[in-house]
């Protein structure tokens, strides 16, 4: 069985130049039971790899397959690769984490309490505790472009009193909308991961959590 070691080992013999930092980032996510063809993909990247501040999208050129290490982490995103075109364009985020987003200053409609949102790669969470005492309206926020659900509504599980479900989802309308009619006083406990298919935000919604 290979293991990290030997993948990472290989990877070193074969490089030829990769940044440090990328063979740390792609060896710390092979998993124990990795393949000898993890290694020579590692190794396909000698020449490949590039370093800089800020989204390489129109303004790093290069060729379909390159990485590019943004060493700042620019908006929480950290590894791009080239996906597409002979240009500066067509980059996409293939590692990146946006950090925990406080949205509570987006509520409308009288809705009160605390929203989270997160994107992982294309992974996106919402979590929250809404209370809908003066809630006039079902959308309580809005999501906004790069955190938006691929396909259709996103159905997202809110309970009020620790067991009974009301209706909340996440809508491609970039809505939020959840029941503000039933016990609107009863504070109503939300969570949701969906995919999404955006390009990465080019400005984060709320404050850093």
């Amino acid at each position: 069985m290979t293991t990290i070691r030997d993948v990472v080992a290989a990877a070193e013999a074969a490089r030829d130049g990769i940044p440090a930092v990328i063979a740390a980032e792609l060896a710390a996510q092979v998993p124990p039971a990795a393949s000898a063809g993890v290694a020579a993909a590692i190794a396909a990247q000698a020449g490949k790899v590039v370093q800089g501040s800020g989204s390489p999208n129109g303004v790093v050129t290069a060729a379909v397959g390159t990485l590019y290490v943004d060493t700042a982490k620019t908006l929480g995103a950290h590894i791009w690769r080239k996906d597409a075109g002979t240009g500066n364009t067509g980059w996409i985020v293939v590692n990146g984490d946006t950090g925990w987003r406080n949205l509570d200053a987006t509520l409308v409609n009288g809705w009160t309490g605390t929203l989270r949102l997160r994107r992982i790669n294309y992974q996106v969470q919402v979590q929250g505790t809404l209370t809908a005492t003066t809630a006039t309206a079902r959308q309580l926020s809005a999501v906004t472009a790069g955190f938006l659900p691929s396909f259709s509504n996103v159905p997202m599980p809110a309970y009020y009193g620790g067991s009974t479900l009301i209706f909340s989802r996440v809508r491609t309308n970039t809505a939020i909308e959840m029941d503000n009619t039933t016990v609107p006083t009863n504070a109503r406990e939300c969570a949701v991961s969906y995919l999404t298919g955006d390009a990465w935000p080019t400005t984060l919604p709320g404050t850093a959590a």
